[in-house]
């Protein structure tokens, strides 16, 4: 067991010095700094792409605020007028001209259109259809005992709407829309044929449509992105809400806001910064507006792309997501239902502070490398210049220049050697000496 021990010992050590050359020593030394150059290098990479993700974050966190306070005041006017006209039916004002609506309706309610207008300077009017109409329809009735008391609540709501609709903060455009057969409007036509087909095309619209007893059981604020009304130019995104009481569905009270007040919006969220791009969408992930100038056209992302998007917006109302060359960072809003979605590329990063800071950091690194690699190859170079010359002098030193055999002083290094190993492994040894005549 001890001889065993001793020849693996010995076997060990002869390769600990074998890999040992110093040759290998400087590979590893320079390998060694060049992993730990490169870690620290990624790790300040890394810190970096979070301090711009939260950037970013932070940027968007402002915009959608920004947002979803100018939807707040959409959204706080429809629930004000809910209450009041909640209100003016539970207790109608007893004043002649609201009486005199009641008998100027009973003599128009058989007309294929007509209107109702108590004082123009004050309040709305209200534009309605005939009997008629509201019998081969199946979302209208004037049964209800309680729809005189509607059609006063509306006009009364009609003076609040007008003044509402006259501040510059508020969307431009309200409705009420009755199930009895009459519509009130802040920017109200004049009654023709064409009232309607415009009543019955409000009836159509999904922000109408999607506030039924079975379609918002919760009966709160919906948001829709429908297409454009008769009379509008454009799409429109609209917020609404049922007008319930005592259990039955009177109407619809929406607000309408046009693509490009929204996009006006992110347009002025935008106006303090250079690069990205801000995108509002609906809560299906259709595109609702985007900050992009008129003739530009608004990045899309693949289907794989959005359907990575799609599943990390399940999972978080908010966050950032990498898409390729693309940051995208999401919020969703309070006041709407949809997101906010800022777009940052690649390209628009580097042109940033953190873009700047990275490439400096990328060609400190690689100016490292270079000189790294160049002290290598100087340094191995000399260290096998030294190793050669050093067994080129002991070579010198244990050998006879003429007979190229062992010298004194080799022969008692390598007998000292060899008697300490015979003596470890306990074997016996023997010295031979031979003398040969007449050699020098």
């Amino acid at each position: 067991m001890p001889l065993s021990t001793a020849a693996a010992g010995s076997s060990r050590l002869n390769s600990i010095r074998r890999y040992l050359v110093p040759a290998r020593v400087v590979n590893l030394c320079f390998v060694i700094v060049l992993v730990s150059s490169t870690l620290l290098t990624w790790r300040e990479v890394v810190v970096l792409e979070d301090a711009y993700a939260a950037t970013q974050r932070n940027t968007l966190d402002k915009v959608s605020s920004a947002l979803d306070r100018q939807m707040e005041i959409g959204v706080n006017a429809l629930l004000f007028f809910r209450n009041a006209m909640r209100a003016a039916v539970q207790t109608p004002l007893a004043s002649e001209v609201l009486e005199n609506v009641q008998v100027e309706f009973a003599q128009q309610r058989h007309q294929p259109f007509w209107r109702i207008s108590v004082d123009q300077r004050r309040t709305l009017p209200i534009t309605g259809v005939s009997d008629a109409f509201v019998a081969r329809h199946p979302l209208l009735s004037r049964d209800d005992p309680q729809m005189h008391n509607e059609m006063t609540a509306a006009l009364e709501v009609g003076y609040i709407m007008r003044l509402a609709t006259a501040i510059p903060a508020m969307p431009k455009h309200a409705w009420y829309v009755s199930r009895a057969g009459f519509f009130l409007s802040s920017q109200p036509a004049a009654v023709s044929a064409e009232s309607v087909a415009r009543y019955e095309s409000l009836l159509t619209q999904p922000w109408f449509t999607g506030q039924s007893n079975h379609a918002n059981r919760f009966r709160g604020v919906r948001w829709f992105t429908s297409e454009q009304h008769a009379g509008q130019q454009e799409s429109l995104v609209t917020v609404s809400v049922p007008l319930d009481y005592a259990q039955y569905w009177y109407g619809v009270l929406a607000i309408d806001y046009s693509f490009s007040s929204v996009k006006q919006l992110l347009e002025e969220a935008l106006r303090d910064e250079e690069q990205g791009e801000y995108q509002l969408y609906n809560n299906a992930l259709e595109r609702v507006a985007s900050s992009l100038p008129a003739g530009v056209q608004p990045r899309a992302f693949t289907q794989e792309q959005r359907q990575r998007l799609i599943q990390a917006i399940a999972q978080s109302n908010s966050g950032s997501l990498r898409l390729g060359p693309t940051f995208v960072v999401w919020q969703k809003l309070d006041h709407f239902d949809g997101l906010l979605l800022r777009i940052h590329t690649l390209r628009e990063g580097l042109q940033g502070d953190f873009g700047t800071i990275t490439i400096a950091l990328a060609l400190l690194w690689l100016l490292f490398t270079a000189m790294l690699l160049s002290s290598w190859v100087v340094i191995r170079r000399m260290v096998n210049n030294m190793y050669a010359m050093q067994h080129s002098l002991q070579w010198q030193a244990w050998h006879d220049p003429l007979t190229r055999l062992l010298n004194r002083g080799a022969l008692f290094e390598r007998a000292k050697a060899l008697a300490e190993q015979c003596q470890l492994q306990q074997r016996p040894f023997s010295v031979i000496q031979l003398d040969l005549d007449h050699f020098k």
